[in-house]
């Protein structure tokens, strides 16, 4: 069984870590959908083989979650705009002025 180590675009999968969970895959690790959590997929490997395990992540289909990740969030989102009073502040000469005696 050939071992994807990398994933180009991101791809919703089965994996093993302590238990068999869901993420997504992307580049050389899968965040977990579950806790968010951060996995490397080399060590989901190293753990597999350790357990005897042939399969510790398998790609699933895409699924749409956007509903899932929304929540509870309530709609319309308010949308806040810079006022117009604003526009015409130079914000770098400005930073530049308040900063230019600190030492950072």
């Amino acid at each position: 069984m050939e071992r994807k180590m990398y994933f180009e675009t991101p791809t919703q999968v089965f994996f093993y870590e302590d238990g068999y969970c869901t993420g997504i895959a992307y580049r050389d690790e899968i965040i977990c959908g579950c806790c968010g959590g951060i996995y490397s997929i080399e060590e989901i490997y190293e753990q597999a083989d350790e357990d005897g395990l042939m399969n510790p992540i398998e790609e699933l289909s895409w699924v749409n979650i956007s509903d899932e990740i929304q929540g509870d969030i309530n709609y319309p989102i308010p949308i806040f705009k810079m006022e117009s009073e604003f526009d015409d502040i130079d914000f770098n000469a400005l930073s530049s002025e308040i900063f230019k005696d600190k030492l950072f």
